[in-house]
């Protein structure tokens, strides 16, 4: 089964965010088995050249979702020429933003072909453009309160595959408009705009741990963590045991 038909079809996949441009640490990742990764364009290391590689090298191994910087259709396109098995769209507002994006990622829309990429086997596989969107996942991300607000809109968008909720940005984005964020009522309209359109729930947790209460509200896509908040935490647990050793 297809990583878009798993996502499709309500399948509970989990991954992480690949956030050094480091092509070692993706293959790292990749080999623990999770089920997807996501290659992040947008906080990541800002290194198209990099995240291309990565796709590169391991879209044969795992599905390998591509975050690209806010606006920039032109990454979605190379992405998706490189390998990749969807994209993630941040800082969306509304309808007519995400529409303008997603046509670009679409051959039924103005995406360009070109066959001499990785995504078309260099040139060898000379199947049908129109047929491989369906092949391709695409996910907004809803992290402002336009977005939020335009959620139902969205999520019955028919590119759009799921709506990944951003809760960092939201509450942020939020409190600038002197709003409260309160995370239970928000993960759950965002679950309710999605799935009532048929589409996935998707979010960001922080740990292993967060899977499982993550699922309970709905979501089923989902990143966690990120490859420097792992190297990170890794490296303070082996300095806070030292420092009790020497205590």
């Amino acid at each position: 089964m297809s990583f878009a038909e798993r996502v499709r079809g309500g399948e509970l996949v989990a991954g992480t965010f690949v956030s050094s441009a480091s092509s070692a640490i993706a293959d790292a990742a990749a080999s623990g088995g999770v089920d997807w990764i996501v290659v992040d364009l947008e906080h990541g290391v800002p290194d198209f050249g990099a995240a291309i590689a990565i796709v590169r090298g391991l879209s044969a191994r795992l599905p390998i979702v591509v975050r690209t910087p806010p606006g920039n259709a032109h990454a979605g396109e190379a992405a998706l020429d490189a390998g990749a098995a969807g994209i993630l769209l941040p800082r969306i507002d509304g309808r007519d933003e995400a529409t303008a994006l997603l046509e670009r990622t679409a051959y039924s829309g103005s995406r360009g072909l070109a066959r001499a990429v990785p995504a078309w086997g260099w040139g060898a596989d000379m199947g049908d453009p129109l047929a491989r969107d369906a092949h391709v996942v695409r996910i907004v991300q809803i992290e402002t309160a336009a977005a939020l607000e335009a959620a139902e809109e969205l999520a019955a968008l028919p590119a759009v595959d799921a709506l990944f909720l951003g809760a960092i940005d939201l509450a942020l984005d939020l409190r600038r408009r002197g709003k409260e964020f309160d995370l239970e009522t928000t993960a759950a309209h965002v679950a309710s705009a999605a799935l009532s359109a048929g589409k996935a729930a998707g979010a960001l947790v922080g740990s292993p741990e967060e899977l499982g209460p993550w699922s309970n509200r709905g979501y089923t896509l989902l990143a966690c963590s990120a490859d420097v908040r792992i190297v990170a935490d890794a490296s303070a647990r082996i300095a806070a045991e030292a420092r009790r050793l020497r205590a």
